[in-house]
């Protein structure tokens, strides 16, 4: 859904727009649904599901969907975030009686909303449940918690224990007051840009270090459109509305900052 003057695939989404993605130099794609995994697949792109579970019965729908569609891995929405702590913990065991062996990789995303909503319920619930991997969307914590209330760089190594289960990551950056902000351009630096470049360099610590690290970490750079109140609308040119940034060039730059920081990483560790 980028709007007509982006140098990305415009246009409802279809075999161009895959191709249009594997051309520009991409590898993998996030679907919505599994009727776009073999167009996605026709154009040489790895599949990566994303999707909602709200309770046991539709967690059991959910991971055959996903399975039979044969997607490399799935970001999943679990629960609501209205459970106690007994069904959140009953949530979570599902999950994992359910998905433990699968050939597909599940894992649960940092997202409000859901059981994962903040960190300490989150660092509670994965301490019994080792085997389950994480996605990474930590623009939702930065803003569903307000992460810079109350200091910020303590609670970076908090969230190590949660950070090193990581398997995928969603490429966003927030500010306390919005789910999605484009990093800046010029040399202007404002402080959410240093929050999430510590946030990304502790994750990638705690992964590449420990003993289980993957040999892939897939970026996703979910950047929403306008629609989903995520994207912002500003005056154009003409002073009707159109959207802040070119989503398409943002992960662009949201790819080149994580990986520098990635690199920065696997340096340190190597020497």
């Amino acid at each position: 859904m980028l709007p007509e003057w982006s140098k990305g695939p415009v246009g409802d989404v279809g075999p161009a727009t895959f191709a249009a993605v594997a051309s520009g130099g991409y590898v993998g794609i996030q679907v919505f649904s599994p009727e776009q995994v073999p167009p996605a697949r026709e154009a040489g792109l790895d599949t990566f599901g994303i999707g909602r579970a709200d309770d046991a019965a539709a967690l059991r729908d959910y991971v055959t969907r996903w399975e039979d569609a044969g997607v490399s891995a799935v970001s999943t929405h679990l629960g609501t975030g209205f459970e106690t702590d007994a069904e959140a913990r009953q949530l979570i065991a599902t999950f994992v009686e359910l998905t433990s062996g699968s050939p597909t990789l599940f894992t649960v995303e940092t997202h409000r909303a859901t059981v994962t909503q903040d960190p300490a319920r989150t660092l509670a619930l994965l301490a019994d449940a080792p085997s389950i991997g994480v996605t990474a969307d930590l623009a939702h914590w930065y803003l569903g918690c307000e992460m810079t209330y109350g200091g910020f760089d303590w609670k970076v190594p908090r969230l190590a224990p949660v950070l090193a289960r990581t398997r995928i990551v969603h490429g966003r950056t927030a500010t306390n007051g919005s789910a999605q902000v484009p990093l800046p351009t010029g040399d202007e630096r404002p402080p959410f840009v240093d929050h999430f470049a510590a946030l990304w360099r502790a994750m990638f610590e705690a992964v590449v270090g420990s003993d289980d690290a993957p040999d892939v970490i897939p970026f996703i750079a979910e950047l929403l459109p306008p629609h989903t109140n995520y994207g912002k609308l500003v005056p154009g040119p003409d002073g009707s509305p159109t959207e802040e940034t070119d989503r398409w060039l943002e992960a662009e730059r949201l790819y080149a900052f994580a990986d520098a920081i990635l690199q920065d990483v696997i340096d340190d560790l190597a020497g």
